[in-house]
């Protein structure tokens, strides 16, 4: 993971990145308002994070709960009427993204199931796009799973 200053501003390739806001705690306590969220800070944590090739992008959506938050953005880049996805973690007054893209899974990001649901855009499942369970072979019976 790498920690960027507000003041170190980067915009290309893709990496985690922690950056750290002056600003009060954005995601502490229960769910918040999007304002809550302080979009400006979660501009700046996705931009610092490398993960998009310009700060050029807009909000469609955005709700924090109990240290997450989940955002869909427009990118100039994808083509028109596409979207990406951002998962983040918060913590006091640094804001991570764990996951951008137009597929994740809620799970992966280490998001919990409770909250998941909380942060998630209407119509869209809170899960995400997690690939199903794998069954596990009962004893005794052929494993067609490999």
């Amino acid at each position: 993971m790498k920690r960027v200053h507000t003041a170190a501003a980067v915009a290309a390739g893709f990496i985690v990145v922690v950056a750290i806001v002056a600003s009060s705690p954005v995601f502490a306590g229960a769910t918040q308002p999007a304002s809550g969220c302080d979009e400006a800070a979660v501009r700046e944590a996705i931009v610092n994070s490398q993960a998009v090739a310009s700060p050029d992008f807009e909000f469609q959506y955005l709700e924090c709960a109990e240290g997450f938050g989940w955002a869909v953005i427009t990118l100039p880049s994808i083509p028109a009427g596409d979207a990406a996805t951002v998962l983040l973690r918060g913590s006091g007054t640094e804001i991570e993204v764990l996951d951008l893209g137009t597929s994740i899974c809620t799970a992966d990001a280490g998001i919990p199931a409770d909250v998941a649901p909380q942060i998630a855009p209407p119509g869209v499942d809170p899960a995400g796009d997690c690939p199903p369970p794998v069954p596990m072979p009962v004893p005794g019976e052929p494993d067609f799973t490999g």
